[in-house]
């Protein structure tokens, strides 16, 4: 059985809306695990699949819950934690040789594939160490292999030119021109291009394209179902684009990031303002889109 941890003070609006969540996904999905990790006693969620961890503090959640993955207890983590603090807490569990764990997000493009993928879009603001970059390289390499199904990731790193950088970016590419994959600098017409598989990027440049990316074209997607307006013959038109925006812009499309390089499996980040609908969906996309264990 496929096991995955919860914290419940993670996220936004207290242990109510992840309790609400965890009810529903342990009733209604009988051969998934849980592990519920809370400070609070609750008597009311017995369902057979779902075991409750009595913890101090919400520091002592998501220790637990991390060493628990690491014991190889759980399978994965789904928490609204906040990501400076889910970082130290990660710091001592992160897989060997690994300098600094890594957000990865999947993003559409013209690729004969479905999905490419950026990272870092977040955990880790500012870096200039190749080193890092290089562990991402991996970590990004082999999830792609192990849940995409690509046998031979592409990789890039993120510049604004194809044929300069500056000296930390420039001691970057040189750091990566060993690693099998690795195709050059990438401006963001040839990520778009489906050029590459994998992006690399500092979180802070990574994080700043996922906001613009949703909102922009957001606001495209509603340019145009503006200009259709209600003329007679758009009306299929019209909910053509508004499902495709559903399908690719809402949070509700990917609701988890995974965060790479931590000992025994994957942490799978949602938004802390998740709802309770929307992180029992989170457990749903967690159990079927990625292979746990």
């Amino acid at each position: 059985m496929v096991r995955i941890g919860i914290n419940a003070s993670g996220g936004d609006f207290g242990d109510q809306v992840v309790r609400t969540a965890v009810a529903s996904v342990a009733k209604d999905n009988p051969t998934l695990g849980i592990n519920f990790y809370s400070q609070n006693h609750i008597v009311d969620l017995v369902w057979e699949n779902l075991k409750m961890i009595k913890c101090g503090s919400a520091s002592d959640e998501l220790r637990r819950m991390l060493k628990d993955m690491a014991e190889g207890k759980i399978n994965a983590i789904i928490t609204a934690t906040q990501s400076s603090r889910l970082l130290v807490a990660i710091n001592d569990y992160l897989l060997s040789g690994v300098k600094r764990p890594g957000l990865i997000a999947p993003f559409p493009t013209r690729s004969e594939y479905k999905l490419s993928y950026i990272m870092d879009v977040g955990a880790t603001a500012k870096v200039d160490d190749p080193e890092v970059f290089s562990g991402w390289a991996h970590l990004g390499t082999d999830f792609i292999v192990s849940q995409a199904g690509i046998a031979h990731p592409r990789i890039g790193l993120g510049n604004i030119a194809s044929e300069r950088a500056c000296p930390v970016i420039s001691a970057i590419d040189k750091r990566l021109r060993n690693i099998p994959g690795y195709v050059g600098y990438v401006e963001p017409k040839d990520f778009i291009g489906g050029k590459v598989d994998l992006l690399l990027t500092d979180g802070f440049a990574g994080n700043w394209t996922l906001k613009w990316t949703e909102y922009y074209l957001d606001f495209v997607f509603d340019k145009l179902i503006e200009l259709i307006g209600e003329k007679p013959g758009n009306s299929d038109m019209k909910e053509v684009i508004e499902q495709q925006q559903q399908k690719y812009l809402s949070y509700d499309a990917h609701l988890v990031s995974p965060l790479l390089g931590v000992e025994g499996g994957t942490v799978f980040r949602v938004h802390g303002a998740a709802t309770s609908e929307q992180i029992a969906k989170a457990f749903i996309v967690v159990n079927t889109r990625y292979k746990l264990g």
